[in-house]
């Protein structure tokens, strides 16, 4: 299966002089379902024009962190209305957070994983899997390590064969079967 790398950063245009890059790390990512107790809550207060939620999505993924600090301090009186009309931007941003990309259309099967669990294993596999630094795996967005996860994937199937055309070697063979199951399950979509 080939899954194409998504451009999962939102460029918003707030005012003439200030575009900003969201960008949906990891660490953002986890730190917005943890704050708002899951994506719901979060996409539930951005659709209700909660100032704060819009605030802190865009301070959590902000590329430019000076620029959009500079620019909410300045209290500019069109920042309020700019704000509101990137809220449908920023709702359709949300899913990004998640990995979840336009390529994702079938649904998966299995037990759903909490985004605390998604997340913790979506670090560990950045980190043991693929062999990141922390600070890389935190700077990675879900859709980049669920993508090099498949990647390793192919390039171990390659180094040690494959069954046939269309099966690759479980390149989780001999580990505990629950462990099998959540490894596997990583990157297919859940939340």
């Amino acid at each position: 299966m080939v899954m194409p790398l998504a451009n999962d950063e939102l460029v918003i245009t707030l005012s003439p002089s200030v575009t900003l890059t969201l960008r949906p790390s990891l660490r953002a990512a986890f730190r917005l379902a943890h704050s708002y107790s899951g994506f719901e809550s979060l996409f539930q207060a951005i659709s209700e024009g909660n100032l704060t939620a819009i605030s802190d999505l865009i301070t959590m993924t902000c590329a430019d962190q000076l620029g959009w600090a500079e620019y909410a301090r300045n209290e500019d009186p069109s920042m309020i209305p700019a704000l509101m009309a990137a809220r449908e931007q920023l709702l359709a941003f949300i899913p990004a957070l998640c990995g979840v990309t336009n390529s994702d259309s079938e649904p998966q099967s299995g037990e759903p994983l909490s985004f605390e669990e998604y997340f913790t294993q979506l670090y560990q596999i950045g980190t043991g899997w693929l062999g990141w630094t922390p600070e890389a795996t935190w700077a990675a967005t879900a859709a980049e390590i669920i993508n090099a996860k498949e990647g390793r994937v192919e390039m171990l199937a390659a180094i040690f064969g494959k069954r046939d055309d269309t099966e690759t070697i479980d390149a989780t063979k001999g580990m505990p079967a629950d462990l099998r199951k959540e490894i596997n399950a990583i990157g297919k979509g859940r939340s």
